[in-house]
């Protein structure tokens, strides 16, 4: 029997690798017969660099760029062995970055995204992945871009800081100082590990604002101010600039397909609307990019990882520590779906009413066998195998 240890990271203390290390000793112990494999995965937000490096192969390297109180720190990202670059949001303006007492997402930046996303085109990337979740920020985007030559103004024509609260007062976007390294011939991909709207009742500042330090009040401001936002991109600063749109969108080049400003795409909302931001303006800028899920795309890279051998285990754990479904988990289910292998979903830590949730998410988009578990009754269904 082969068992697969893919994991998830454990937000802000372990990565995916440490923890497909610990439990792939212990599965050793209690399963001393079978042949215990482990691959890094994520799902677009934090770890991501890690995955993608640990799967594919390539080099971490570190910028010195501002973090989301425009503080300066040391941030990671990086170099597949493909040549492309890797970049997540999470070390340049993640939650865990901002101490709990200074958690506003009024004050807060996306700048060093932006700023990660310039020392990778500098240094010779064509193709920037970059994902995007675990953000301590709602800022649309706008510190990112601002990062990259764009600049915001307000009615009187004042530039504009990007954070929060400039959101509602932006009145002209002026993309003529974009940095030349985005007119060349480069491409983008964003990741993200939700499927939320930028605005309303399931966008970025209802759904992630109250967990980033906003107030209730905040967080209407918040919303109106990305609602805002959205409308001066797509009707008043340049017609084919669309902030809104999110998953399984695309763009090349000049070929834009056109939006109704209130169109709402499922995966703009993702880190504080960042997504929309990014691809909205830079698109508009001519720039090759496109949104995609996260964790399919991370675990196609890591194609090389997850072999046929992987894929004949007859028991695959997938552990992790989310409050609700796992998107990893379900991009790993997914790409395996049409080799109808069994899988085991052991959730050990969590209770019953999460293990539920699982199981009936997957048996709604899957159909391989799936068993839900603790790790007594692997142990037991595994004694029965012998």
């Amino acid at each position: 029997m082969k068992i697969l240890i893919a994991s998830d990271s454990f937000k802000g203390s372990l990565s995916s690798k440490a923890v497909g290390e610990i439990i792939s000793e212990e599965a050793r112990i209690t399963f001393p017969n079978a042949e215990v494999l482990s691959a890094s995965i994520a799902d677009g937000g934090e770890g991501t660099v890690n995955a993608l490096i640990d799967g594919c192969g390539g080099q971490i390297y570190k910028a010195k760029i501002q973090g989301p109180l425009f503080e300066y720190i040391e941030a990671e990202y990086g170099i597949l062995s493909s040549g492309e670059a890797v970049i997540e949001s999470a070390s340049a303006c993640g939650l865990p970055l901002i101490p709990p007492n200074m958690r506003n997402p009024m004050k807060t930046t996306s700048a060093g995204v932006g700023q990660l996303i310039k020392v990778a085109l500098i240094n010779g990337a064509r193709r920037i992945i970059v994902g995007l979740g675990g953000s301590g920020t709602i800022d649309g985007g706008m510190g990112a871009l601002q990062s990259l030559g764009v600049v915001f103004s307000d009615q009187e024509g004042e530039r504009l800081l990007g954070i929060g609260e400039s959101l509602g007062k932006v009145k002209k976007i002026d993309i003529s100082g974009i940095i030349p390294q985005l007119k060349e011939n480069i491409e983008i991909v964003l990741l993200v590990d939700v499927r939320n709207p930028l605005t309303g009742p399931n966008g970025a500042a209802r759904s992630f604002g109250p967990q980033k330090g906003a107030t209730e009040d905040m967080v209407s401001v918040l919303d109106a101010g990305l609602d805002s936002f959205a409308n001066i991109a797509i009707n008043e600063a340049i017609p084919s600039m669309n902030i809104r749109a999110g998953l399984d969108s695309e763009s090349n080049g000049n070929q834009k397909k056109e939006q109704h400003m209130h169109e709402q795409w499922t995966g703009a909302g993702a880190a504080g609307g960042l997504c929309g931001g990014l691809f909205g303006v830079l698109r508009s800028c001519g720039v090759k990019i496109s949104v995609k899920n996260g964790g399919r795309i991370v675990l196609k890279f890591e194609k090389a990882t997850f072999t046929e051998t992987h894929l004949a285990a007859l028991l695959m754990a997938v552990v992790g520590n989310m409050v609700e479904f796992s998107k990893a988990t379900n991009g790993i289910s997914y790409s395996r779906q049409q080799h109808h292998i069994e899988i085991w979903f052991g959730n050990f830590a969590l209770g019953q009413q999460f293990q539920s949730k699982v199981k009936d998410e997957l048996h709604n988009t899957l159909s391989s066998k799936i068993l839900q578990c603790s790790f007594d009754e692997c142990t037991i269904q595994y004694m029965k195998n012998q």
